[in-house]
């Protein structure tokens, strides 16, 4: 038997990148041409050329949505505290409290997501890249194994109803002759 995939099926994956963690789901529906779309974090969009040209050498028909999700965590192993801008900032607070004593006083998330406090590494873009493609082809991989096992049901869902037929055919056959 040929093997027959179906234009619906759907995979997701999660993959760690030096960005954050990166979430990727994909879904299709029956469709006569293939029809892309994709909703992605910021940090991601410019490699929406090259998602379009990876999945088109994969799959022919289908409505296909993907959808990429970027967290970023953070934090990394690389992440410090900005030790002169964190002076400056208690300094300024200070200045602040003497001035209006009823001010309050900054609380440690404040200080921490005050811009410049935390200094994280940049990461390499061509790395980030590499990380996201290598999660979205594994995505793809298990996306298409999930249309060729629903494919598979079909086919044997076809071949069951065409030996019904058969049968119901030679039934009807013989009844007159």
């Amino acid at each position: 038997m040929s093997n027959i995939s179906s234009m619906t099926g759907y995979a997701n994956a999660k993959v760690q990148t030096d960005m954050g963690l990166l979430s990727i789901d994909m879904r299709s529906v029956n469709s006569r041409f293939l029809d892309l779309s994709f909703r992605a974090s910021e940090e991601i969009r410019f490699l929406e050329p090259k998602f379009r040209e990876i999945i088109s050498g994969k799959i022919a028909r289908g409505k296909m949505e993907c959808r990429l999700n970027l967290v970023d965590s953070g934090l990394s192993a690389d992440t410090a505290l900005n030790e002169e801008a964190l002076n400056k900032l208690m300094a300024l607070q200070t200045q602040v409290l003497k001035t209006d004593p009823s001010a309050t006083a900054l609380r440690v998330a404040d200080i921490l997501n005050y811009p410049g406090i935390v200094a994280a590494p940049v990461p390499d873009p061509e790395v980030f890249a590499k990380q996201v493609l290598t999660g979205f082809e594994e995505c793809l991989e298990v996306f298409n194994e999930s249309r060729q096992r629903e494919g598979a049901a079909l086919a044997q869902v076809l071949l069951n109803t065409a030996r019904r037929l058969k049968i119901s055919l030679i039934r009807f056959v013989r009844r007159f002759l």
